[in-house]
Order: structure tokens, then C-alpha cells, then sequence
């Protein structure tokens, strides 16, 4: 093992180096260290949050739910990426459900054709 500081080497087991006194992390602290920062790192601002992943993917499915899970992931402060995928689970459940009504009203204007041309 080498020192960080001054790049000399250093029996393993030691705590401090014996050229320039700094102090030797131990394998333990270097994984810690290791996983603080990914932890850190993968946790902001910029990550999406489950609730927002939720509300997208049930926007296509359940468009219901995932309009209502867009709104409420919007409304609090997950960052600006998550703020856009929200809002695009939102469009996509409102324009879902559109379509969905759209549907039902052409069948609807369909069965009423058929019905009065006695096909049914």
C-alpha cells in the first residue's frame, strides 16, 4: 500500500505513514468513503424520483393514476428533470383519456347507426 500523500510505501496494517505522518485509511473507510459519495452522487436533484418513474409508466396503462401521481409528483420539489417527466405523464394521461372518450363516443355513434338501420 502507498501513501496518498506523499506516495511512499507503507506496511499494511499501518495507521500512520512513516515519512510524512499522514494518517492511512483503512481498506473499511476507503469502501465507506467509496459508497458515501455513489450515495451521494445518486441521490440529487437530478435523479428521478419513484413517484415520478410511477406516474410515467401508469400514464400509458392507467391514465387515471398516472395523472394523478404526475400531479402530485409535480408538486414537490424533485428537481428539474423530474418536474419534465411529470409534466409529460400528465400530457400523456390527459391525452390518453381524450382519446379513450373519443372511442367510446365513435362506437357509441356506431351501435346507434346499426340499431337504426336494424343491423343489430
Amino acid at each position: 500500500m502507498y501513501c496518498k500523500q506523499c506516495g511512499a510505501e507503507i506496511a499494511s496494517g499501518a495507521v500512520f505513514c512513516p515519512v510524512c505522518g499522514a494518517k492511512v485509511e483503512s481498506d473499511n473507510e476507503r469502501t465507506y468513503d467509496a459508497f458515501t459519495s455513489y450515495s451521494q452522487n445518486n441521490s440529487g436533484p437530478e435523479n428521478l424520483e419513484n413517484l415520478t418513474i410511477w406516474a410515467f409508466v401508469l400514464s400509458f396503462f392507467q391514465p387515471l393514476i398516472g395523472l394523478i401521481l404526475a400531479i402530485i409528483s409535480n408538486s414537490h420539489d424533485y428537481g428539474p428533470r423530474n418536474k419534465k417527466f411529470a409534466k409529460a405523464a400528465m400530457i400523456i394521461s390527459i391525452s390518453l383519456m381524450a382519446l379513450g372518450v373519443i372511442v367510446i363516443f365513435l362506437l357509441f355513434i356506431f351501435v346507434m347507426i346499426l340499431a337504426n338501420n336494424g343491423g343489430i
